[in-house]
C-alpha cells in the first residue's frame, strides 16, 4: 500500500470513529422538523455531473489538473433521488424555520488537493442566475497523485449526511 492510501484509510477510520459511520445514509435522529432528508448528492462542474452518490451506490471520480481549480456545485438529493427542495412544508401556526445546509470535508491528503467551501449562485434552466445560493466548493490540484475525501452535509451543527469516500485524481 502506498503512503497516500494508508493516510486516506487512517483518515476515513478516524472520521468514522469520531463522527459515527452512517453507511452513506442520513443519520437516524428524531427530527422535530417536517422536511425532506438528504439521501445523496450529485457533484457538478460546469453543469456536468462528475460524481453521484445515492443510497449505498456511487459512481464517478473527480479529476483535476495539477495547479488548477474546479468549481464544484453540490446538488443534494432527497430519499427518492430527486433534487432536494429548498422550501419545506410547515404546519399551520408554526414559524417558518430555515434549514440551511453547509459542507465539511475530511480524510484527504492535503499535499495532493485543497478544498475550500464558498457560496454559489445557481443558474436556472434558461441560463439566468437565480437569487438563492447553493452549496459549492473549490477543489484545487496541488500535486500529481490520488486521494479521497469524505463530504459531510451539515444542518446547523448536526450532520445530516456523510458520503462514502470520493476518489480524486490529480493529473499533470
Amino acid at each position: 500500500m502506498t503512503f497516500n492510501k494508508v493516510v486516506t484509510w487512517i483518515s476515513i477510520l478516524a472520521a468514522a470513529l469520531l463522527f459515527g459511520c452512517s453507511e452513506s445514509k442520513p443519520l437516524d435522529q428524531e427530527d422535530e422538523h417536517d422536511h425532506e432528508s438528504v439521501g445523496g448528492f450529485v457533484l457538478l462542474v460546469d453543469e456536468e455531473e462528475i460524481h453521484l452518490q445515492f443510497q449505498e451506490e456511487q459512481e464517478g471520480v473527480a479529476h483535476v489538473l495539477e495547479g488548477e481549480a474546479l468549481e464544484v456545485e453540490v446538488v443534494l438529493l432527497n430519499e427518492h433521488g430527486e433534487p432536494l427542495e429548498d422550501e419545506h412544508d410547515h404546519h399551520e401556526g408554526e414559524e417558518e424555520e430555515e434549514h440551511e445546509h453547509s459542507l465539511a470535508f475530511t480524510g484527504y491528503d492535503s499535499a495532493i488537493i485543497e478544498i475550500h467551501t464558498h457560496e454559489h449562485d445557481h443558474e436556472n434552466g434558461e441560463g439566468e442566475e437565480e437569487e438563492h445560493e447553493g452549496l459549492a466548493f473549490e477543489l484545487t490540484g496541488l500535486a500529481h497523485g490520488s486521494t479521497a475525501f469524505t463530504l459531510w452535509v451539515l444542518e446547523g451543527e448536526a450532520t445530516v449526511y456523510t458520503s462514502l469516500p470520493i476518489l480524486t485524481h490529480v493529473e499533470e
